[in-house]
């Protein structure tokens, strides 16, 4: 044992100082490695710099030509201003230019310089000479102080003139090699061709620059030189490395030699050598006592706490949990439990032997996700599925590693939480099933009702069945949202929308019924209130309706107040701040806590429903929360304490990138260009035909693999010809490859750009605006969103109102496709308002029969049309070659059904039953 507590101190300390030894070397090879570094990088430097300003020559020949106009220098340069503006700014690229002269063939010189104030000098004068010969090459010329860089100007290959650069040889030497200097420890000096020492850092001429300058002496002269070596003094010792390279266009070296003294290297080893020795020494000491502790400590763990294999086994077989004990992957025990439950895996034989196949995944130790070192394991086992909780731990025993592994049989507990989560699931979809089969056929009653009141208006038992009809409706609709919310199928846009407008839309819905009910209605927007949000303004005005719904329907008198509020953005995002307070009935304290509970509540006597959980849903997927009270603070009467209910939701902050695009010049349409980008013509008719009206230039570009590439070059030649571009293109990420490789070449910057979604996709408005969108349309009804552009950007705009006149033709070829009878008949009324006789089919057979008979201006096909679906219908008459408008009639609008309708070539959707006004706005948009 002594032996062993000298021997490895030992160890330690002989590998520390060959560890010191090798410290040391590699310490002088990276002085060398630095200083060599030093020399080619001076080098490199010199040639550099010179490699700079001939990359200038072109620049400044083709600024001097001006200068030069009648054969020879101009006797007044300053009449050539951007001339000498470009000469004077080669002064500020090169501080270590002297001067720039130009020779004519005449003999004429002008010469620019700078004085010590920093003011140009320009001088023209006659050179001595009586012709002055112009050098047809380039040159390098030496001086004592200074050179000079002599290149030649043509002029349709005529030698007109020379331009020479003349260069402060000192400061152009400092400037360079200053920056290589990097402690006091390094010498450095610049020679050219061999015998001339330009630059000396530190100045004084030390024994270190002589030794340095002897070896370099004799050089043979080639075309780049390195030479390295050793100079030894009294007190330094130091390594010299030289290195240099011929100048382009002269005969002169340029080179640097750098010398490095390291002698501090050697105090540096002497002193680390003594100070390991003391630390080898104390740590010696503390090594041996050390063993000594942990050897009597040791001992006496092994006597307190000795465990033996036989008793932990006993103690396996009276648990009422499978335990398994493994050492080095081998299965050592195992209990009872265990051999019951994995009875297919583990095999024991008469001796004892046991052998086992346990799946490798029941072996891993994986971590939950709350942290916690339980996982569960299935099997199959006689058909039943089986649930075991397992876990595992290391255990030192005897001074040797074991592996615990504990496990328990969950198999009921894991069958009653599967089952209630399929009982969630099924729950939730019970609830949209039953909301969409019901919405047809009250589709139809609505439709029923619609006709009955047209036909009898003053009919008090059909006002009243109507109102009954909306309220089934709508608990119909909250089913299904509940239904949706439930199963996890809800997403929220991500849209602009004008928080205030919102507001004031959902507010204003609800005057008519206040009046009614002879209450005040007050609405308070803070004035610092953020304007527009981006985020799902259906599902806000959802949950700001409901809550007011309710406070309408429960406050017979006094009055409601809603305060609309946001905090300041925070991270990109918008924190609103809602409240909705009244003068009601008010609530208990156990209606209060049951209020968004899914258990069925009466308030009063009268059913709350869906509503008011609804909108505690929604307000926890927009990342609110929402909180009710009640007395309100409004109330001062005991009877009617009035209920306060306050939420907030987050949204994005919206984000403009602004540009720097003046159209103030613009008064007329027809100095307006658009060019609308799309794959199918057909599709942005409606568009080419308002921009017609409008008296407006309007191209097309079809856009495709082959002629993508010629997009940007068209907006770049013809820049000045469009104000505005639209894209609209039916796939999305094909428009969003569009705006992207546009932005990327900075074409975005030059046109207001309109984005139109078609599919509506969820981040697409942020995608588009970080592209530099200016305007983001995410449906295809954007006439009147395009006339707003046009107010906003073009403010000088003439309004013409015969600009503006829209007219359809007096007879229209109407076909409605329609196989219910009720529904024809309310379509029928609305197209007789209008003023037009519509042509109704039932099926597929004779609506084939009616366009051969005639061809129709405009087609209206229910979304079930017998015998398959309108889709298919739309496809056969699409290839078939059929280019009227195809319009989709449909009582449930969702971002499926809108692709599916896209996809299958129809032109748009209108939702059903039919409204005159929207049926108007179809008819004006397709056909105008």
């Amino acid at each position: 044992m002594l032996k062993r507590q000298i021997l490895i101190p030992s160890v330690i300390c002989i590998a520390c100082i060959v560890l010191v030894a090798l410290c040391c070397r590699k310490m002088r090879n990276d002085r060398i490695e630095s200083i060599k570094e030093l020399t080619v990088s001076g080098v490199s430097g010199i040639l550099q710099r010179i490699g700079t300003v001939t990359q200038r020559t072109q620049g400044l020949s083709i600024a001097v030509k001006p200068l030069l106009a009648t054969g020879q220098i101009t006797e007044s340069p300053d009449d050539c201003p951007e001339s000498i503006e470009y000469i004077e700014k080669i002064f500020h690229w090169y501080p270590v230019i002297r001067s720039i002269a130009i020779f004519d063939r005449q003999g004429y010189v002008l010469n620019v310089s700078i004085d010590e104030s920093g003011h140009f000098i320009r001088d023209r004068f006659k050179s001595r000479g009586s012709v002055n010969v112009l050098r047809p090459s380039e040159d390098l010329l030496m001086n004592d102080e200074s050179y000079s860089y002599v290149f030649p100007v043509f002029s349709d290959d005529v030698l007109i003139a020379n331009i020479s650069i003349t260069f402060d040889m000192l400061q152009f030497m400092t400037s360079i090699n200053s920056g290589y200097v990097r402690e006091n420890k390094f010498w450095i000096s610049v020679y050219l061709s061999y015998e001339k020492i330009c630059f000396t850092f530190p100045p004084e001429n030390t024994p270190v620059l002589s030794g340095a300058l002897a070896i370099v002496e004799g050089i043979e002269r080639q075309d780049s030189i390195f030479v390295k070596g050793t100079v030894t003094g009294k007190d330094f010792h130091a390594d010299v490395v030289s290195y240099g390279m011929k100048i382009p266009f002269s005969d002169h070296f340029a080179g640097v030699i750098a010398s490095g003294n390291i002698s501090d290297i050697f105090l540096f080893t002497r002193g680390v050598f003594i100070t390991a020795a003391i630390l080898l020494i104390l740590l010696t000491i503390v090594c041996i006592l050390a063993l000594q502790y942990s050897h009597y400590e040791l001992r006496k763990v092994l006597k307190e706490k000795e465990i033996k294999i036989e008793l932990l086994q006993a103690v396996f077989q009276d648990s009422p949990v499978g335990l398994m004990l493994f050492k080095d992957g081998q299965l050592i025990t195992v209990n009872e439990f265990s051999l019951n439950i994995l009875s297919d895996f583990i095999k024991v034989s008469e001796t004892g032997f046991i052998s086992f196949s346990l799946p490798s995944r029941f072996l891993e130790q994986m971590t939950n996700e709350n942290g916690e070192e339980w996982n569960l394991f299935s099997f199959e086992t006689f058909g039943n599925e089986v649930h075991l909780l397992k876990s595992q731990s290391d255990t030192v025993i005897n001074m040797e590693t074991y592996t615990i592994l504990v496990f328990a049989n969950v198999t009921v507990m894991e069958e009653s939480r599967r089952s209630a989560v399929r009982s969630e699931i099924a729950k939730s979809e019970l609830l949209s099933r039953i909301s969409r089969d019901f919405k047809r056929p009250f589709d139809r009653i609505k439709d029923a009702i619609v006709l009955l009141i047209q036909q009898y208006p003053d009919n008090t038992v059909l006002t009243h069945i109507s109102g009954s009809v909306n309220l089934i409706a709508e608990s119909i609709v909250n089913m299904k949202d509940f239904g949706d919310i439930e199963a996890g199928n809800v997403t929220l846009d991500e849209l602009p929308f004008d928080l205030c407008e919102t507001v004031n839309e959902v507010v204003d819905s609800y005057r008519k019924e206040v009046i009614k009910k002879k209450l005040k209605l007050h609405l308070s927007i803070e004035p610092d209130v953020v304007g527009k949000v981006v985020g799902d303004a259906a599902r806000f005005k959802q949950i700001l309706n409901q809550l007011l719904n309710n406070a309408v329907k429960y406050t017979d008198k006094g009055e409601i107040r809603i305060s609309l509020d946001t905090a300041q953005p925070e991270n990109n995002k918008v924190t609103i701040k809602c409240s909705v307070e009244d003068t009601g009935r008010g609530m208990s304290e156990k209606q209060l806590k049951s209020l968004f509970s899914v258990d069925t509540r009466e308030k009063e006597g009268e059913s709350i429903g869906l509503g008011t959980i609804i909108a505690k849903q929604l307000v926890n997927i927009m990342e609110g929360n929402i909180l009710v009270s009640s007395p309100s603070t409004i109330s001062n009467n005991l009877s009617m304490p009035g209920t306060k209910v306050f939420f907030t939701v987050q949204c994005r902050a919206d984000v403009d990138y602004p540009k720097k695009l003046d159209y103030s010049a613009i008064t007329d349409h027809r100095q307006l260009g658009v060019l609308i980008v799309t794959s199918d013509p057909h599709s942005v008719q409606y568009q080419v035909n308002w921009l017609q009206r409008k008296s407006i230039t309007s191209d097309l570009f079809v856009y495709n693999a082959e002629t993508g590439v010629l997009l940007a070059n068209r907006l770049i030649i013809d820049r000045s010809r469009y104000q505005i571009v639209i894209i609209e293109i039916n796939d999305n990420e094909t428009s969003f490859k569009v705006l992207s490789e546009l932005y990327q070449k900075g074409i975005t910057q030059r046109h207001i750009f309109v984005f139109i979604d078609v599919w509506g996709k969820k981040g697409s408005y942020l995608r588009a605006k970080s592209f530099q969108a200016d305007y983001y349309l995410n449906n295809r009804d954007n006439l009147y969103e395009l006339e707003n552009i046009l107010s906003k950007n073009f403010p000088h705009l003439i309004r013409k109102e015969d600009l503006q006149k829209v007219e359809l033709k007096k007879s229209l070829k109407i076909l409605v496709c329609e196989n219910n009878l009720l529904s024809q008949t309310v379509a029928n009324l609305v197209f007789n308002k209008l003023g037009y006789q519509a042509e109704f089919v039932k099926n597929f057979t004779d609506m084939k029969k009616n366009l051969e008979a005639q061809s129709c201006d405009i087609m209206f096909v229910d979304m079930k049309f017998p015998p398959t679906n309108a889709i298919d219908v739309a496809v056969t008459l699409r290839k078939e070659g059929c280019k009227f408008p195809i319009i989709a009639v449909t009582s449930t609008v969702t971002k499926e059904n809108i692709r599916t309708i896209n996809d299958a070539g129809m032109n748009d959707y209108i939702h059903k039953p039919l409204d005159p006004d929207a049926v108007k706005n179809i008819l004006y948009k397709w056909l105008a």
